[in-house]
């Protein structure tokens, strides 16, 4: 899925943009973009966070998903305890209930992080079939916390993987992400069971999917999507390999990746992107990236803020 991240109260990096331009720049992405490639690329509506964005904004999102079918919402929740604060102070709400009272809850919504929820939240999120993020080398650089994955999973919440953004990240590596989830859990509980592999598989693989709302995906079964993707085991950390599952989550990388195949067309094979120019892509990610760079140290200039890249 992709979205037009949304932010439309004041910020110190100037990235902010009135409401109705935000919410009508996104809606001509879903015109553009949704179901394209024989449906192969979704819009997810993408209000930053509730600290970030008004209450019409929030509202909007909700009224735009809901516009155009199989639209999801995507936005980061309760990743730290001041984002919490703020938003308690401005609504008198703790987050999840503002989220739940403007509409962004339910089995459409994916929330990013959610680290810090009370029993009431949970429930919340149980009820409606909200999709939860885990990105646990985001919520372990910037100190974040650790999230109750196997609450919510004890729930039968829908937990997902994923990276956050590069700044947060850097690596934005899948098999580091299986990793860190489950050796996090087995830190916080002191139990060398918490999160076991099989688990940190699911949550990559048919948990992804399911969140996304992707049909016959996230597993290999006949009848469903070639989605595949196949490393070498040509290595040193490779040999020997007992349990296949264990070896993918505490012992592959991303640079093991040999080929990726999407729907059945093979996308990577042997350190070639096919179909693609990735030195071109690259190129034009670098001029982007300092272009907007550019823009934020102006802005930051401005307001005397000092902006910082990691």
């Amino acid at each position: 899925r992709m979205g037009k991240v949304l932010m439309d109260k004041e910020s110190p990096d100037g990235l902010e943009e009135a409401t109705e331009r935000a919410l009508r720049d996104s809606e001509a992405l879903i015109r553009r973009h949704h179901g394209a490639e024989n449906g192969r690329i979704q819009y997810a509506v993408t209000p930053r966070f509730a600290v970030s964005c008004t209450e019409e904004c929030l509202r909007g999102a909700r009224d735009l998903a809901d516009a155009y079918d199989g639209v999801a919402i995507h936005t980061h929740a309760s990743e730290n305890e001041d984002e919490i604060a703020a938003v308690e102070a401005e609504t008198g709400m703790r987050n999840v209930h503002w989220l739940h009272e403007v509409g962004l809850t339910g089995d459409d919504v994916v929330l990013a992080h959610c680290v810090h929820t009370d029993e009431a939240e949970r429930e919340v999120l149980a009820d409606t079939n909200t999709n939860v993020t885990h990105c646990p080398s985001s919520n372990m650089k910037l100190a974040s916390g650790i999230a109750p994955v196997e609450d919510y999973q004890r729930r039968g919440i829908n937990v997902a993987l994923g990276n956050d953004g590069p700044p947060c990240n850097n690596t934005l590596d899948a098999f580091t992400e299986m990793r860190q989830a489950s050796l996090l859990a087995k830190v916080d509980d002191r139990d060398p069971t918490a999160i076991a592999a099989e688990t940190a598989f699911e949550m990559a693989t048919v948990n992804g999917a399911r969140a996304a709302n992707v049909e016959r995906v996230g597993t290999l079964r006949e009848g469903w999507k070639a989605d595949l993707v196949g490393l070498t085991t040509d290595n040193e950390r490779s040999t020997p390999i007992h349990d296949p599952i264990s070896h993918l989550v505490f012992a592959a990388h991303g640079d093991d990746v040999r080929f990726t195949m999407v729907d059945g067309q093979v996308r990577y094979e042997n350190g070639e992107h096919v179909g693609v120019d990735a030195a071109a892509v690259r190129e034009r990610a670098q001029t982007y990236a300092e272009e907007l760079f550019a823009g934020i140290d102006a802005a930051a200039a401005t307001s005397g803020n000092t902006a910082e890249r990691e």
